[in-house]
């Protein structure tokens, strides 16, 4: 599913990045449709920025090859889908009126478009690489599936192939069943063997995962898929709607694998549409989610942060990635954690939980690396409340930093903890939101593999969210 943005409404920021590399030929508008100044305003009003009617059009360049693109930045292109080798489609850096000046005379400049247009006729590898590679996201992927669509088979028409997919974030949906098998039959016998030995450590049947959002290509005629599940909440938080991301987990069998990428941080893997077996689609919860909705620990989030500010207003902590925000995340992630996953807890566990939430990083000097920080926090916590602290939540302060086998260690060998199963709970919940607002930093710096709870990892979209939806 493409994204569409009706004009109503006002332009995002996941708009801006989605839109930016979404352009598409279909949506090109010859200029010779353009005859009057009211087709321009119309146009305008569609996402266009006609500069010219074709009886205006100043450029030695025939007015039949020249169509107005709609995008996140229109301009107007010299467009020629009849070529025989390849579609032409080069951007001519005119917006409305104004032409960029890379080539300041206006006769040399469409002389340079007309002849680059006859050199695409009959192109060699080099020539339709920098041709390709050098076009809007969307629009590489069209012409690369036509040019595909057009040629002979080849392992130089595989490696092409791998060379501008790998550089492509949009619009692979172009590449159907029928050109995947075709690309497969293109492979020669060594670059075969390169799959199967990127691929020699793994099991004959590949576990992947795709991340989906609102804007993605569905995973039935998608043919990108992951073998690092962090890979896919990428894709399914990084743009749009944090409602509709989901993750889709599959097997390929090795044999049906007709590219990889295992270089890159993806870890990719390319296979025919419908070809990955055992399809398993998890929603994950974004703001909106029916578990969510309504929010029932608003009050005690409530008076939790307002201890929150008072405590680092008290101790003068103004750190910026472990400060007074990070610690409403965390707050706001644990009673998440806790609603979304029917987590039952007694009033006595969600006060131990809160309060070890409020002073976790109260004991930090700075935002660096710290493992002592904890015991620190416990230490202030410990002095706030004299007499009156409770031992759960000094244990969940100190070790909510440290490694969960020093946790675990601890609670087999205290004797002041007497509900160490219940404790050990809270410390999941705790650890959990602690991790999930890591992607403060970036989706890439949590592994959500690391989390301890089925219900958590449904939250990275929430998590997300949070970062520039929190504020106190």
């Amino acid at each position: 599913m493409r994204h569409i943005r009706t004009n109503h409404n006002p332009l995002t920021v996941s708009d801006i990045l989605l839109e930016n590399g979404t352009a598409r030929l279909e949506d090109f508008y010859p200029l010779t449709k353009v005859k009057t100044a009211s087709d321009k305003k119309k146009l305008l009003s569609q996402g266009y920025n006609p500069g010219y009617t074709v009886s205006e059009w100043p450029y030695a360049l025939p007015v039949n090859k020249i169509y107005y693109s709609k995008h996140l930045i229109p301009s107007t292109y010299y467009y020629d889908p009849d070529n025989e080798a390849i579609p032409i489609a080069l951007c001519l850096n005119i917006y409305g009126t104004e032409r960029i000046p890379i080539i300041p005379d206006s006769d040399q400049f469409c002389e340079y478009i007309l002849d680059f247009a006859a050199s695409l006729q009959n192109p060699d590898k080099d020539k339709i690489f920098s041709y390709l590679y050098n076009q809007d996201d969307g629009i590489r992927s069209q012409l690369l599936a036509e040019y595909i669509r057009r040629s002979s088979p080849s392992p130089e028409l595989f490696d092409l192939f791998q060379m501008l997919y790998t550089v492509t974030d949009y619009n692979a949906g172009e590449y159907g069943t029928d050109l995947l098998q075709k690309l497969a039959f293109c492979r020669s016998d060594a670059q075969i063997q390169k799959i199967h030995n990127a691929l020699a450590d793994y099991p004959e049947e590949l576990i992947v995962y795709r991340g989906e959002a609102e804007g993605s290509t569905n995973y039935r005629k998608a043919i990108s898929w992951s073998l690092d599940i962090n890979t896919a909440f990428f894709f399914a938080c990084r743009h749009g709607d944090q409602n509709h991301a989901r993750i889709i987990r599959a097997r390929i069998h090795k044999q049906d694998v007709i590219a990889v990428n295992l270089d890159s941080r993806e870890k990719e893997i390319i296979a025919v549409p419908g070809v990955p077996i055992k399809v398993t689609v998890e929603r994950l919860i974004g703001p909106d989610s029916s578990l969510l909705m309504p929010f029932h620990h608003l009050d005690e989030y409530r008076k939790s942060v307002e201890q929150i500010r008072r405590l680092y207003k008290l101790y003068q902590r103004s750190g910026t990635d472990h400060g007074q925000l990070h610690s409403a995340r965390v707050l706001f992630l644990a009673l998440a954690i806790i609603q979304s996953g029917k987590i039952k807890l007694s009033p006595m566990e969600r006060t131990q939980l809160l309060t070890a939430i409020v002073f976790h990083d109260i004991g930090r000097a700075d935002d660096g690396v710290d493992d002592g920080h904890g015991k620190a926090s416990r230490q202030i916590y410990e002095t706030r409340v004299g007499k009156s602290l409770d031992p759960a939540v000094s244990f969940l302060i100190e070790y909510h930093c440290l490694d969960d086998k020093l946790a675990e260690e601890y609670l087999k060998s205290t004797d002041t903890i007497r509900a160490k199963k219940r404790t050990r709970l809270l410390y999941q919940i705790l650890k959990d939101a602690d991790a999930l607002d890591r992607v403060r930093f970036g989706i890439y710096d949590l592994d959500v593999n690391q989390l301890r709870l089925p219900i958590s990892h449904k939250l990275v979209p929430l998590a997300v969210t949070a970062v520039t939806g929190i504020k106190i």
